[in-house]
């Protein structure tokens, strides 16, 4: 009897193990949920994807630079008086967060983040809640410019990472360039 009761409840575990394994999605599967959840972003919003930055640095209302690390941004203001360099301090500030659901079309919001400042080239210094996609756009803009960027979660912050959650930031605005860490 024992036998056959373990026989039994062992057939059961692995039953509900392999069922449970099939239902988990390969990274390969999260990563093409992603760029489809990116892609329908795109279109839902009717974004204009650029593969040039303007010279002027002057974008249209739906115009989005897709730099060549995948992460696509509009320039809302632009100054390149004061550059940042590399390993100067920058503090940014953002005025909304919106998450986009990979599952469906819905996007979940959190309004502003609190300053952030971090050396510029300097990847050592990010901590687990920076958003790398951030630094991108200073290869193209100066202090007090305002972006508003598309972030696969490759890009984005730990979190985002581990849950492949892409992310659309409004209103990133660089102060504060050179500023001391």
């Amino acid at each position: 009897m024992n036998k056959t009761l373990f026989f039994v409840f062992g057939t059961i575990a692995l039953l509900v193990l392999s069922i449970s394994c099939n239902n988990q999605k390969s990274m390969q599967e999260l990563i093409q949920e992603e760029k489809k959840a990116i892609e329908r972003y795109i279109v839902n919003n009717h974004l204009n994807i650029i593969n040039h930055f303007p010279e002027d640095g002057k974008f249209g209302e739906k115009d989005y630079f897709k730099t060549s690390e995948g992460v696509y941004f509009r320039v809302d203001s632009f100054n390149v008086e004061k550059m940042a360099e590399a390993n100067k301090g920058v503090t940014l500030r953002v005025k909304s967060v919106h998450y986009i659901a990979v599952s469906d079309t819905s996007i979940y919001s959190l309004e502003s983040i609190q300053p952030y400042s971090f050396t510029y080239g300097k990847s050592q210094t990010y901590s687990t809640t920076f958003c790398s996609a951030w630094a991108i756009p200073l290869k193209y803009v100066g202090e007090h410019s305002i972006v508003d960027m598309l972030v696969p979660s490759s890009y984005g912050t730990s979190e985002n990472r581990s849950s492949f959650i892409p992310v659309f930031y409004k209103g990133v605005t660089y102060t504060n360039v050179d500023a001391p860490r």
